[in-house]
């Protein structure tokens, strides 16, 4: 029993150290869209692989998202999921009814974030510019 006791403490301090913080997700990404050939050949999508998506998240839990418009609104961090809800769109409130969160996985400790927009096209990697 004592012979386990030190590798028990071992693990649980590995283990409660490895969960993200929002603190570690704070600052600005650059994107671009994940398109396929098919995407490339719908005129919709097609035209996304010309734009590059920023996003910044900042510590007052509110994001501000660049994809042709700028977007803002509240950002969450669950487990190791990002979620943006939107709320204005080139400052205009978005109507409740019409509010589509977009969820973002975090990737290699806050460096990458992948989210698919709500209809399911077009996935989007952002990654974490370098200040």
């Amino acid at each position: 029993m004592r012979k386990l006791l030190p590798f028990a403490a071992l693990v649980l301090v590995l283990v409660g150290g490895c969960g993200l913080k929002k603190d570690d997700l704070v600052g600005s990404y650059s994107g671009e869209f994940s398109l396929t050939e098919e995407d490339k050949k719908n005129p919709a999508t097609a035209m996304l692989a010309n734009v590059k998506p920023t996003l910044t998240l900042k510590e007052d839990d509110t994001f501000v998202m660049n994809v042709m418009v700028d977007i803002e609104g509240k950002w969450s961090l669950d487990g190791e999921t990002i979620t943006l809800n939107p709320e204005t769109a080139m400052g205009v409130t978005v109507p409740e009814n019409q509010r589509q969160p977009l969820t973002l996985a975090v990737k290699d400790k806050g460096k990458v974030l992948e989210g698919t927009a709500p209809d399911g096209e077009a996935p989007v990697v952002f990654r974490r510019n370098e200040s």
